[in-house]
């Protein structure tokens, strides 16, 4: 059976898996500036060489996506796109107009219904360079979701328009004595903003965690992927559930 090329093009990096039979081999991914490069041609020239055909999900600028189906579509290979939809698979989108939801999100929900007993609600947490929270029912119904800067870009936000912060931190970055890795109260402003973007982001997911209860009446799961989902994991005080290829899996639900 030829094989199926899923790739999920970020904000900041692509990730992309083979599948065949309905299984899923082992993700890639590569981290990328916003423009397309000779250097993802040849970090994909395997997976297409080996692909049938490519499921993709981009919230990449559209140049990028643009570049990405080119580059598939040159070596002959049929493309499908996921869209966000008001309804997929059992799945249903809480917003009024389906299309404002980012694709990659839809993508995630798809995954979990794809992978997950449909008997119970889930919170799904998408960490990368943003981070999306997103309620889902046991019924396939999302119940809507949160965006907010992930941490890196939490961080970046205060170097680029903090002059006095932005100075002390490259200031520490010099110096690292006496850091206190590991403990939330750094001593060193280069740690603190570090380990305050990491406790806001914590923070955020046990508390729509305790919202969720509020609405559905009881816990649900709480799912982990992107690139910050690891690091995250090991903070939380409740159980989570980490899954990388989230996305992924959603793709090769969708089609």
């Amino acid at each position: 059976m030829p094989r199926c090329l899923l790739i999920d093009l970020g904000n900041s990096r692509i990730k992309w898996a083979l599948a065949s039979s309905g299984r899923i081999a082992k993700q890639s991914a590569m981290a990328h500036s916003g423009r397309w490069t000779a250097g993802l041609d040849k970090a994909l020239a395997a997976a297409i060489t080996a692909a049938g055909s490519a499921h993709c999900v981009s919230v990449a600028s559209m140049a990028m996506t643009r570049s990405l189906v080119f580059c598939l579509r040159r070596h002959r290979l049929p493309v499908k796109m996921l869209r966000s939809q008001r309804s997929q698979r059992g799945l249903r989108n809480a917003y009024r107009e389906p299309w404002r939801l980012g694709a990659d999100r839809w993508a995630a929900m798809l995954g979990v219904r794809a992978f997950g007993a449909t008997d119970k609600s889930w919170l799904i947490v998408s960490a990368g360079t943003a981070v999306t929270v997103d309620l889902l029912d046991s019924s396939g119904r999302h119940r809507g979701g949160v965006i907010v800067p992930g941490r890196q870009l939490m961080v970046q936000s205060l170097l680029a328009d903090t002059a006095g912060i932005a100075r002390r931190a490259r200031a520490s970055g010099k110096n690292r004595l006496g850091a206190a890795q590991g403990h939330v109260f750094a001593r060193n402003t280069e740690l603190a903003l570090r380990s305050g973007a990491h406790v806001a982001t914590v923070a955020l997911v046990e508390k729509l965690r305790v919202e969720a209860r509020r609405e559905l009446g009881h816990y649900p799961v709480v799912v982990l992927t992107g690139g910050d989902a690891p690091a995250l994991a090991l903070k939380l005080k409740c159980k989570s559930l980490l899954v990388p290829n989230l996305v992924l899996r959603g793709l090769l639900a969708a089609f």
